[in-house]
């Protein structure tokens, strides 16, 4: 349990502008490579979770299409530290429209048969 508790007086917030700055996102049709990660109940691709280790890394200012699987028979979620995505589509499911703005994470449901 986390409790938060914000002090008897504040900094007035600054004003938020009229319109926000359009995000600019890759479309990857110039990807510096691709990447494929099969999802498992027993980790990714073939590798136990150790969340102590880094399995990929990303050159900065680069573009990659990663292909994620979750091939397992469970929803999982996928999370990438220190990178922005974006989910295309799903192959099986309906693009949902909030999946094209810029992520940190996603639900990977079960890989069709």
């Amino acid at each position: 349990m986390l409790e938060l508790r914000a002090d008897d007086r504040l900094r007035p917030s600054p004003a938020l502008p009229d319109r926000l700055v359009a995000s600019e996102l890759p479309d990857g049709e110039e990807a510096a490579r691709g990447r494929h990660l099969d999802l498992k109940l027993s980790g990714v691709n073939g590798r136990k979770m150790d969340m102590g280790r880094i399995d990929e890394t990303v050159t900065r200012g680069t573009t990659e299409v990663w292909t994620v699987r979750n091939a397992h028979g469970m929803p999982h979620n996928f999370h990438v530290h220190d990178v922005r995505f974006r989910v295309p589509g799903s192959t099986g499911r309906p693009r949902r429209r909030h999946c094209a703005a810029a992520r940190t994470r996603c639900s990977s449901p079960r890989a069709p048969r």
